[in-house]
């Protein structure tokens, strides 16, 4: 890769890890939660092609 598309990618990410508006910790970090149970309550039946989380 480029020195000046890496420098492209590292900008990128600092400018999206400063302008979200999480804590820089919890971004790099996020605390996960399943949401397996709200996904078949809220979309299950609602195609017939089968899908997973």
């Amino acid at each position: 890769m480029p020195l000046d598309s890496f420098d492209q990618v590292k900008d990128g990410l600092l400018f999206c890890l400063i302008g979200s508006g999480k804590l820089i910790f919890e971004s790099l970090q996020p605390n996960l939660i399943d949401q397996t149970n709200a996904l078949v309550k809220e979309f299950e039946g609602m195609t017939d092609v089968p899908f997973s989380y």
